[in-house]
């Protein structure tokens, strides 16, 4: 049985007068008077056309949406939040659990939490923004826009290490599929990680490093050929499971393939690998290659825009890396979207610098476009005044500070929610949080 709120809470506990205690309690406040975030947040846990009058008594959508605020706010993972729901009144209080009720284990806050989709989490955040500007915390009059790589829960791509990945992943649904598929398997596990734990080795010649590797690429295509047999043979095999135990061996085999080819080219054969041709997990395959300050990350650039206040006006994660200078109408477009206002100043740095932003956002209605100077932009004829144009980049310079907030307070330098989906809803509810808090400043003793 799924419901927005409590069906029948349990005697309240007291709160305390800390500042932490404080703020969750401001925190609360605001998401009682938005029952339209639960409502989002019911959509997800109990779909249209599953029924919520029946069954047990599952968390309401309420409680959800609030152990997903406390869950990124502690920066803990699930068995943690569950020890913090049964040992801390205040999380308890928080999180609308009463002196009566259990706390939920760490597999329920798991599913329960994994079940909201980034849309929604997104959609949630846009009302954050309506409300801000509804009670004046934000006017949509200034905003700055900035660019911040987040990282995808993936260790760094050796290629000895993606091979054995390879093998270790269509090794085990081969297991799987040998219940239904009459055929022998490759046993060559032990090899594998030999050659690997012997790549890893500083001291090693490129002679007996390039054997290495063709030996190991060569098990990784036995394997490789073995699963697109298996996969051609569930074809044949009438059921669900059996259906999806092909697409499954069929997409692995296809990204061992890619691993392979690439280790071949950069390996064996010397040449330079483009890198959205790279493959980097097994796993996190929507990852990106991203350089900033002579810092490589793997994962997404994320597109913030913030105004005067902490609330983040718009968000995009992006795919690829884009030029900073292709973006800066998409973030004001969408600024636009959620407040439902044209900013009069906009304040970025010089990698969106270009004569074309500057025209593009005149005509969406901006009045000034400040950019440091350079790139042969007329910063009289952008701002007004080499006056103004001052006090908006030190408007803008604030959007550092707030981006490191992000990633040092809530955790958004690197996303702990595994898959493309997890990724997205991982750095929404992020977003979502920190907006939240900016819409709950802290209340006086």
């Amino acid at each position: 049985m799924r419901a927005a709120h409590p069906i029948q809470p349990s005697l309240p506990l007291a709160t305390l007068s800390n500042k932490h205690a404080r703020r969750l309690a401001a925190i609360a406040k605001v998401l009682d008077g938005l029952p339209q975030l639960e409502a989002r947040v019911l959509d997800d846990l109990a779909p249209p056309g599953v029924r919520r009058d029946t069954g047990r008594d599952g968390l309401s959508a309420q409680q959800v949406l609030r152990m997903l605020v406390l869950y990124l706010l502690l920066q803990v993972d699930f068995e943690q939040l569950e020890f913090h729901l049964a040992d801390s009144p205040t999380y308890r209080a928080f999180c609308l659990l009463g002196i009566g009720d259990l706390a939920p284990k760490h597999s329920c806050l798991q599913k329960n939490l994994s079940a909201l989709r980034a849309e929604t989490i997104q959609a949630l955040q846009q009302i954050i923004v309506e409300q801000a500007v509804e009670k004046g915390i934000e006017s949509g009059h200034a905003v700055r826009i900035d660019t911040t790589p987040v990282s995808a829960p993936l260790r760094p791509p050796l290629d000895s290490q993606l091979l054995a990945d390879a093998v270790r992943v269509l090794l085990r649904l081969l297991r799987r599929a040998q219940k239904q598929v009459p055929m022998s398997l490759p046993n060559h596990k032990r090899r594998v990680a030999r050659r690997s734990s012997a790549l890893r080795q500083e001291k090693l010649d490129e002679e007996t490093r390039a054997c290495l590797y063709f030996d190991l690429i060569q098990d990784t295509k036995r394997y490789v050929e073995a699963a697109f047999l298996a996969a051609a043979f569930l074809d044949g095999v009438p059921g669900e499971k059996a259906a999806r135990l092909s697409i499954a061996l069929r997409a692995q085999a296809e990204s061992a393939l890619c691993i392979c080819d690439q280790t071949e080219r950069r390996v064996l054969d010397g040449q330079s690998v483009p890198a959205t041709d790279k493959r980097l997990s097994m796993f996190e395959t929507h990852a990106d290659i991203l350089s900033k300050r002579n810092q490589v990350v793997f994962g997404h650039k994320v597109l913030v825009s913030f105004g005067k206040s902490g609330v983040v006006l718009g968000a995009q994660i992006l795919r690829g890396n884009p030029a900073d200078a292709t973006l800066a109408q998409g973030a004001v477009e969408q600024v636009m979207h959620n407040t439902g206002r044209i900013p009069h100043d906009a304040a970025m740095d010089l990698g969106f610098a270009s004569k074309q932003n500057v025209k593009d956002l005149k005509e969406l209605g901006v009045q000034r476009v400040a950019f440091p100077e350079g790139r042969g932009i007329d910063g009289q004829a952008a701002c007004g005044s080499r006056r103004v144009r001052r006090r908006l980049y030190r408007f803008r310079a604030g959007v550092e500070g707030l981006i490191s907030w992000l990633k040092r307070s809530l955790g958004m330098g690197r996303s702990r929610w595994k898959g493309e989906t997890g990724f997205l809803a991982y750095v929404q509810g992020v977003i979502f949080v920190a907006s939240l808090q900016a819409l709950a400043p802290l209340p006086a003793r």
